[in-house]
């Protein structure tokens, strides 16, 4: 391995000033050059806008030049303003004036939150198990968010015997959590001095708990042990995780017997448990990390129920082992690793509930601890997404599950264990009239380019389409980190169906859609495939008549910006525009920076290149590095300022490096939300606008 050095030049490159008339940003602003570049390996990688590159954030010529490059966005969507206000106006009519959650009993509470359309955030509530009992508000984000323009809940964690209630407040976007400890018997919230934590995991004396901490790149990396009316400084360090590929995080084991602390990089796993109710005993170390082993922890009986990839079971293996006695070696297998399905489990006294994703789909499996007998959760379409998300109570007789597709309404279900009986118990409620018989679902199976069948689900309005002519496409991916791509119900994208266009959603490798092979196959010396099964998607829909190029409109957000940048440098001319949302595209300059947000952790999910062989690869298909002298379709680039994933020079160099080198007059478009991070803007009517802007996009480069 040849060490990197890094060099900035001196060579200044002037250009003309931007256009402004009538106080609006007529052409695109122009962007000053000062080249550098890093020589790794015997290789120069260049780069004239490294320059633009500041973690503070406080370059009042960045900022400016984003500001018009604002400004231009507004010029040339002008007239899609109209459009944007009017699919914003559906989207709310389509919003009930009030919701509220189900009521969800844990212990002696019933716990659930409301809304109302003039609000931007949720109110939480609770009341006693009892007739007559008062409901009490506990909490209201809008008061919390009063004065901030972004604001979020990083998390809530109520203490065990439920009058406090513990909480991380992102006012900026940052994604760092500010830690404050409201004691609901007094309606007050406690002093305990500036703390900013990831997470908070109480024991069960309900006075201490533990927190952990991120580092200067964002990575959870410490935790704390706080006992409630101690000094801050008396704080004591219980584990440090010193390999920057690691995070760190903290919970109980679903019957509240041990707190477990668990560290963990892209590939493998580490746990160690002490009593719950013993928070000054040390911890324990259960089973050493192993490179690329996984496992993860619960408990049940004085056995721990581990979740695991040991032993090649790529899709994960249930194991159980004794307390006493945890190390790998005895680990007995409970349910057995099946290639191509993807295997988890939530423990409760009476019943192991185990999730499994094929192709995609969740199926739910439930199993009796008594005699191991079992039965699966019946499903209804071919196109649906099945979401199960645990149970606050360990002792039940009961679950709950939510049922939705492309265009069923979400519904939620109480699933009686004993029985297997089903009853609905919410089915979301449209302000309009819907009828979700009028849109159609259907999956298909493309041939990747190496014979793999990649999966592509798809919804459009039923009067609207027949398919003898082709149709406006609105085309999804993600394609990384193993994380599934499946239908979903979106009251605004409604409106898009109802103006003719068809959706459609690519399960490519680099997901893990079809088990954990299929993410393996699209990561690392890979990745290749990721881009190349999204252009075949792409080319599908056009061979088979759905599309013309002109009518197909891409999209990618985040990791999914990598997929279609590198889409686009490999073959640009089968996309009549393109929308990436904080898109990672500048990913040689990104896996260099070691203080960057994830950066070394995900050396594991694209390689490393200070390794001369990932260094080739990477640099081989790198959006930013990789674009060319060449057409490149319309596009539209979001991204938020404060964005600590992907930071705002990635997309602000990408889209500069784009006009400088394109050889076509097509237009190329920035916009940054000055008030928000990676997950955009926070307040849910924000929210909405900002999608109205996306889809006012997609329509006038689809239908006009």
């Amino acid at each position: 391995m040849k060490k990197a050095f890094i060099f900035i030049g001196v060579i200044i490159i002037l250009t003309s000033c931007s256009i402004i008339r009538f106080g609006r940003q007529t052409e695109p602003p122009k962007l000053k050059k000062e080249i550098s570049y890093i020589v790794n390996h015997g290789d120069t990688l260049f780069d004239e806008y490294a320059w633009v590159k500041d973690k503070l954030r406080q370059n009042s010529v960045v900022k400016k030049h984003l500001q018009q490059e604002n400004s231009y966005t507004e010029y040339m969507l002008k007239d899609t303003e109209k459009l944007q206000k009017t699919l914003f106006k559906e989207y709310l009519s389509r919003i009930p004036k009030n919701d509220t959650s189900l009521p969800t009993l844990v212990d002696s509470f019933f716990y659930y939150w409301k809304i109302d359309k003039k609000s931007q955030y949720d109110t939480y509530y609770r009341r006693l198990n009892r007739n007559g009992a008062e409901e009490e508000l506990i909490l209201d984000e809008n008061k919390l968010a009063k004065g901030s323009e972004f604001f979020t809940l990083g998390f809530l964690s109520k203490s065990p015997d439920h009058n406090l209630l513990a909480m991380g407040i992102d006012r900026y976007g940052y994604e760092r959590y500010q830690l404050y400890i409201k004691d609901l018997s007094k309606d007050e919230f406690l002093d305990i001095g500036e703390i900013y934590a990831d997470d908070v995991s109480w024991f069960t004396d309900n006075k201490t708990f533990y927190y952990t901490l991120v580092d200067s790149t964002g990575r959870t990396f410490r935790t704390f042990r706080h006992t409630l009316g101690q000094e801050l400084k008396e704080d004591q360090v219980v584990f440090e995780e010193n390999d920057k590929a690691f995070y760190v995080w903290t919970h109980r084991s679903s019957d509240d017997k041990y707190m477990l602390i668990s560290s963990g990089s892209k590939t493998t796993t580490e746990t160690w448990y002490l009593p719950a109710d013993k928070p000054f005993s040390e911890p324990k170390l259960l089973q050493s990390r192993i490179q690329d082993m996984e496992y993860y922890v619960d408990h049940r009986n004085g056995k721990f129920i581990i979740t695991t990839n040991a032993d090649g079971a790529f899709d994960y293996k249930i194991v159980t082992v004794d307390v006493d006695n945890p190390k790998k070696e005895n680990w007995k297998d409970l349910i057995p690793h099946r290639p191509g399905i993807v295997t988890g489990c939530d423990v409760f006294r009476d019943n192991l509930i185990v999730t499994e994703t094929e192709d995609g789909l969740t199926k739910l499996r439930i199993i009796k601890w008594e005699d191991m007998s079992e039965y699966y959760v019946e499903v209804s379409q071919d196109v649906y997404n099945l979401s199960y998300g645990g149970s606050a109570n360990y002792v039940t007789d009961s679950i709950r599950y939510g049922y939705s597709s492309y265009n069923i309404l979400p519904k939620t279900y109480s699933l009686n264990l004993k029985t297997g009986e089903k009853t609905l118990l919410k089915e979301r409620k449209l302000n309009v009239p819907y009828n979700g018989d009028d849109y159609a679902t259907k999956k298909v199976l493309v041939t990747a380019d190496d014979g793999e069948k990649v999966p592509m689900f798809m919804v459009y309005r039923r009067d609207k389409i027949d398919f003898k002519s082709p149709v406006p496409v609105y085309l999804d991916v993600y394609g990384a980190y193993g994380d599934n791509n499946t239908p979903y119900f979106s009251s605004a994208l409604i409106s898009l169906l109802d103006r003719g266009v068809l959706f459609a959603t690519a399960s490519i490798r680099g997901g893990g859609d079809k088990g954990k092979q299929w993410h393996i196959d699209g990561r690392m010396l890979k990745k290749k495939n990721t881009f190349t099964d999204f252009i075949n998607c792409a080319e599908y829909l056009i061979e088979e008549g759905y599309t013309t190029k002109d009518m197909l409109v891409a999209t990618g957000g985040s990791a999914g910006g990598l997929t279609v940048g590198a889409a686009l440098n490999m073959k640009s001319d089968i996309f009549g525009a393109v929308i990436l949302d904080v898109p990672f595209v500048d990913l040689m300059n990104t896996m260099f920076d070691p203080e960057l947000s994830a950066t070394v952790s995900e050396y594991e999910e694209w390689g490393n290149p200070n390794i001369d062989e990932y260094y080739q690869y990477m640099k081989s298909y790198c959006p930013y590095t990789n674009i060319k002298k060449k057409i490149y379709p319309d596009m539209l680039v979001l991204c938020g300022y404060h964005d600590t994933r992907v930071n705002y020079w990635e997309p602000m160099k990408y889209v500069a490096r784009l006009r400088d080198n394109k050889i076509d007059n097509n237009v190329i478009l920035l916009h940054t939300d000055f008030t928000s991070g990676h997950s955009g803007a926070s307040g849910k009517y924000d929210y909405l606008k900002r999608i109205a802007l996306v889809h006012a996009y997609v329509l006038t480069k689809t239908l006009n």
